[in-house]
């Protein structure tokens, strides 16, 4: 079984994607020291150094200077936009460059012929890449939007069957937030900065306004957003906007044209006491109550409940009985409807510990509103006795709630809770009893296909009565019609969607090349002439090199140096690593070679 899992406990990043320009602005947010477990390829664990991820990504990037200097991404956008779309390399000046996507779309992760067969026993099939952001379309389950976490915004007006990039003139490409109007259907809301919070994650450049279905986008506020992680966009009544990020929440009463920060307890003294999470206008309240949930993963003063009594305006902490202790409180994130409050804790004691086995402190139910009581209704040791496949790796569910977690309700059920961590697992009884929908994989007792792991993002549909579910994960987009969800009926969605993140990529020589990738989280894959792209070895993928004149011989790593070569194209492979692999003592994570 080749497995990968999350690393990296770095702050947000800074990203700007042009046509075939990428500018990394680094963040301004520093973690405390800690160590996360990464299961390798075999199902062993490596530790990961924190402060040699952050060497090797700052260091590259602020040479010969000590610091980014302030107002570093806005003047890299104004440059980005002052280079021509085409650039003369001999050719005769009127002739344009042109450029052609060659793949993947999408990657295909269970090829029987590559790598003895090993990367078919995940359970899923066609991936893409990281989706961090889903809305539906009210009224439909055929409209949809993705958000890549580097890969912009794709629609979809089939249901997910084939899909189109429609914001990839934004100044990121970074998504964190996607929303759609319920009164205005084609009044899309996005805002930039992938909101996973990884060594991957990239800070965004502002929040975007289409009135039209996505084909044009207005930057709402200017530059209030840039270098910021939007986690959510809420709609208010009328012309009333709030935006969740990692800068504070912002309040605007006029559709985006200009904001207020109207909570930000942690100043300028504090830089992780201004992250809120989520934010949710209760339901029942005519859009006067809001609660928005602060929390930094590894524990700030700011952390825990702030409530709004005046539709955003003013905010005050809120003192919950029955809810997680202050000292235990991580990221979180929040759904409401009139029966309800729920609340995904990840815990920041355990996040410190540099636990490999557990990190969520639980989910969370009130049905009294923001102050509670509050009842603990799924911890990692229950929903493991649900079906999950992590016992078999020895851990809990909720072990990377830091990097993917997301709860729903069902509109059409107010029982029916669905709850995204590392798998799918829902409630069809308000939290009583819970059941795994979507297993890490097929292995463990598995008997069916399923939806690639590490969960990022859901949005229900409702037509007819009828709900349908959309899921965006590390392997991109799946969906299920219900009411009942199980396993084994996950469509998916990737056929079309081209997302992927390539680390590193090499191409052999001639008019048609063979091009290799290391991608995050799916593998090292390979062209073969067409748009799909096999997936030749599992688990992350990392640095490649591929032989010109002879492209059957390549080579490919797993993180921390575990290197390995094929000379049939990649049909099979040989460890070439260096003694000290595997080390994250001696080698980056993602190391070149």
């Amino acid at each position: 079984m080749k497995r990968s899992r999350r690393r990296g406990r770095l702050g947000p990043l800074g990203l700007i994607v042009f046509s075939v320009i990428a500018i990394a602005v680094p963040a301004l947010i520093l973690p405390s020291r800690s160590n996360h477990s990464t299961p390798d390829r075999d199902g062993g664990s490596e530790s990961e150094s924190i402060d040699a991820a952050l060497e090797w990504y700052y260091g590259q990037r602020t040479v010969p200077a000590a610091s980014v200097p302030a107002g570093a991404l806005d003047a890299a956008v104004l440059a980005a936009r002052a280079v021509p779309m085409s650039v003369d390399r001999g050719a005769t000046p009127s002739v344009a460059a042109s450029w052609t996507s060659i793949g993947p779309t999408p990657i295909d992760s269970a090829s029987p012929i590559y790598d003895g067969g090993g990367v078919a026993l995940n359970g899923w099939h066609n991936v893409s890449g990281r989706v961090t952001a889903l809305a539906a379309q009210p009224g439909s389950n055929q409209i949809a939007y993705a958000g890549g976490a580097d890969g912009g915004v794709w629609k979809t007006l089939n249901g997910g069957t084939s899909w189109q990039p429609v914001a990839d003139t934004l100044d990121s490409l970074a998504i964190g937030a996607i929303t759609v109007s319920a009164t205005a259907p084609q009044t899309v809301w996005v805002g930039t900065g992938e909101d996973s919070t990884s060594s991957d994650s990239y800070y965004g450049a502002g929040v975007y306004r289409s009135i039209d279905g996505g084909a044009t986008w207005s930057k709402r506020g200017g530059s209030t957003f840039d270098t910021a992680t939007v986690f959510r966009i809420s709609l208010g009544t009328g012309t009333q906007v709030l935006a969740a990020t990692n800068h504070g929440l912002y309040r605007s009463t006029n559709s985006g044209g200009a904001w207020t920060r109207v909570l930000a307890p942690g100043g300028t003294s504090d830089q992780y006491g201004n992250f809120v999470n989520d934010v949710t206008y209760l339901p029942g309240t005519n859009n006067q109550q809001v609660l928005a949930a602060m929390g930094w993963r590894g524990g700030d003063a700011s952390n825990g409940l702030w409530l709004s009594t005046d539709s955003g305006a003013t905010f005050n902490k809120v003192s919950p009985t029955g809810y997680a202790p202050h000292a235990n409180l991580g990221r979180v994130s929040l759904a409401a409807n009139r029966s309800a409050i729920y609340a995904v804790v990840q815990d920041a004691a355990l996040f410190n510990s540099g636990s490999a086995t557990d990190g969520m402190n639980g989910v969370f139910k009130s049905t009294s509103g923001p102050t509670g009581p509050w009842k603990r209704i799924a911890t990692g040791a229950a929903l493991r006795d649900s079906n999950s496949a992590l016992a078999c790796y020895g851990e809990n569910p909720g072990v990377q709630s830091w990097y993917n977690q997301y709860v729903v309700v069902d509109p059409t059920n107010a029982k029916h809770i669905v709850l995204g961590l590392e798998e799918i697992y829902d409630s069809t009884d308000g939290g009583t009893t819970w059941h795994t929908i979507g297993r890490y994989s097929d292995a463990c007792g598995g008997t069916s296909a399923t939806v690639h792991p590490d969960q990022h993002a859901a949005a229900f549909a409702v037509v007819g009565g009828i709900p349908t579910i959309f899921v965006g994960n590390d392997g991109g987009v799946w969906s299920q019609a219900g009411p009942t969800l199980d396993n084994n009926h996950w469509v998916d969605l990737n056929t079309s969607l081209s997302i992927a993140q390539p680390y590193y990529a090499a191409a052999s020589a001639g008019p048609n090349p063979v091009v290799i990738a290391g991608t995050q989280d799916n593998g090292t894959v390979l062209s073969n002439g067409s748009s799909t792209w096999p997936m030749v070895r599992g688990g992350d993928g990392a640095a490649v090199a591929i032989e010109p004149l002879t492209p059957a011989h390549a080579y490919e790593e797993y993180i921390y140096l575990s290197m390995t070569k094929t000379t049939n194209g990649g049909k099979s492979w040989t460890s070439i690593a260096p003694p000290d692999a595997g080390s994250s003592a001696t080698a980056r994570f993602v190391a070149p070679f």
